[in-house]
């Protein structure tokens, strides 16, 4: 019996390696399709916020911003890169108990929908500071969407190969709904830690003494508030 399941979905989570299933090999029932794989890289939308002080910027969840010791946090972008599957699929059902899982159409989305950027409203919009700011957070928000960018194609390689080796699927028994996309995810994971390594590791680069006194020198900004 052929069978169209419910949709699964599972964010961007460091799973488990899933392993290989011994079973027997699934007959192709007819009806049933190649898999096809609606893959999107998103383009995060600025969000600016310049409502909260030197002293809660500290608290905002979320960012990848180190502050180096005896800085200030002046300004913050937020990093939440997520890569979400979805896939829907048909089951194929024996006297047995066993079942062929065949997929029908994963759905993927790498990185964010709105990216969210703080600057101290300890400083005026327009003023000096708070443009110098910007400008670095801006940095922030260029760096996420090339690292991102860079890596959309080995991420997506990855789902394709995660793909062939799931489809068939052959099961013991009736799967639960987030079985294929926790598969997708293994064969995603190494690619996708990657570049959250790499996102890391760029935005770091920008955030040191030395990177914040060049900027605050090169800016000729004459108001900064908190120490450094």
């Amino acid at each position: 019996m052929i069978r169209l399941t419910a949709m699964g979905c599972l964010l961007l989570t460091f799973l488990p390696a899933v392993p290989a299933l011994a079973m027997p090999a699934c007959p192709r029932p007819g009806g049933v399709s190649d898999p096809t794989l609606d893959f999107q890289t998103l383009d995060p939308r600025l969000v600016l916020h310049h409502d909260v002080d030197l002293l809660g910027l500290p608290r905002v969840e979320g960012h990848m911003e180190t502050v180096p010791r005896g800085w200030t946090l002046q300004g913050l972008t937020i990093a939440n890169d997520q890569l979400e599957i979805r896939a829907t699929w048909r089951e194929q059902h024996f006297s047995d108990g066993r079942v062929c899982l065949w997929l029908d159409k994963v759905t993927a989305r790498l990185g964010m929908p709105e990216q969210r950027v703080y600057i101290a409203a300890d400083y005026a919009e327009g003023s000096c500071e708070y443009q110098a700011i910007m400008a670095h957070e801006r940095r922030h928000v260029e760096i996420n969407r090339q690292t991102v960018q860079a890596h959309a194609s080995a991420v997506r390689r990855a789902i394709v190969d995660g793909i062939r080796e799931s489809n068939p699927l052959p099961l013991s028994s009736p799967p639960d709904t987030q079985l294929v996309v926790r598969r997708l995810q293994a064969y995603a994971r190494p690619e996708a830690q990657q570049m959250i390594s790499e996102l890391r590791q760029r935005n770091g680069a920008i955030d040191t003494p030395d990177a914040y006194r060049r900027e605050q020198a090169q800016s000729a900004c004459h108001h900064w508030k908190g120490g450094h």
